[in-house]
């Protein structure tokens, strides 16, 4: 394994030319899950990985069991795909400042020495949409000729303003400076959904990419996740529409908050167990919620707990 300013190199990618496709943690994980279903379905080889150790200054310790220890260090790794031509960055951790510099020089860099043609990334575009609604991919690129390829030569869609925040963003900016073609694809998802997964918006960027880069892969195996993030988002959405409007509770509803009251004592204890048990298992996995609430509708105890459902949802998450 050679080791060359900041990047261990595993072998040498049998690739000429290669579009690269590279993306970190956001809103969503829109494109962290892109960029993992791409990898996963070209079947691509590991073969770099981006050292961040000097950039890791951590202030506490995990604990499990009684044991503490420092937290992994978060990694970047570099695969190809020798059949569709392409070099594909996951990143699993965002960075700032002089670490987010360092890594993007060092990811340029290797790109520059393998003649990379173009540099895509992806990330999530907040938009106020109900879960339902087909979402809208759009582009920005680090210069106006890549634009005009975009929109005239692939159909796509441009975003007229606003900011990308983190490296999936910021890398346009560093490509340009290195005089590399790069643009960022962005999906639409839900105001309220920033903290929850979202396939659907990976899904349509891994659609565009197709389009635009030449390869590809099946989508199905977006369809379970969506599947489950749609009854999820149902759900939250049904919460909402009840606190924007006020009043929402009528006699029917009165009624049932009394039968809850009454009936709290005789819940079993084991339920409030394994209730407790779904509310920590969604906090670490937002696709777990709709099964926490189908708990608490089936023991009619929602009423009960309704603020600590919702605050799943809320930013501070």
């Amino acid at each position: 394994m050679a080791s060359i300013n900041g990047i261990n190199i595993f072998k040498k990618p049998h690739i000429k030319s290669p579009i690269m496709i590279a993306g970190w943690p956001g809103m969503g994980a829109v494109a962290t899950q892109a960029i993992d279903y791409v990898r996963q379905q070209l079947k691509a080889e590991l073969f770099a990985e981006i050292d961040t150790r000097d950039f890791m200054q951590p202030h506490s310790v995990v604990v499990s069991e009684g044991v503490g220890k420092f937290p992994n260090v978060p990694r970047i790794l570099l695969f190809y795909s020798e059949k569709a031509n392409l070099i594909i960055c996951e990143g699993e951790e965002q960075f700032s400042g002089k670490s987010a510099l360092t890594i993007a020089g060092r990811l340029l860099e290797l790109a520059k020495n393998l003649k990379v043609k173009k540099i895509f990334t992806g990330a999530a575009f907040v938009q106020h949409m109900n879960h339902r609604d087909k979402p809208m991919v759009y582009t920005v690129a680090n210069n106006q000729d890549l634009r005009e390829w975009l929109v005239h030569e692939k159909g796509m869609k441009t975003l007229k303003r606003g900011q990308i925040s983190g490296l999936n963003g910021s890398i346009l900016g560093f490509a340009a400076q290195e005089k590399i073609d790069a643009a960022c694809f962005l999906s639409t998802i839900p105001i309220y959904a920033v903290n929850l997964p979202n396939p659907k918006a990976a899904k349509s960027i891994v659609d565009e990419w197709q389009k635009v880069i030449g390869f590809s892969v099946s989508l199905k195996g977006f369809d379970r996740a969506i599947k489950e993030t749609d009854k999820t988002l149902e759900m939250v959405e049904d919460q909402l529409k009840k606190l924007s409007f006020g009043g929402i509770y009528e006699d029917s509803d009165d009624k049932e908050e009394n039968i809850q009251t009454e009936n709290t004592n005789e819940v079993p204890p084991q339920i409030r167990g394994k209730i407790e048990h779904l509310f920590e298992s969604a906090k670490k996995d937002k696709r777990i919620a709709h099964r926490l609430k189908e708990e608490l509708d089936r023991w009619m105890l929602f009423k009960e707990y309704e603020d600590r459902f919702l605050d799943l949802f809320s930013d501070s998450q």
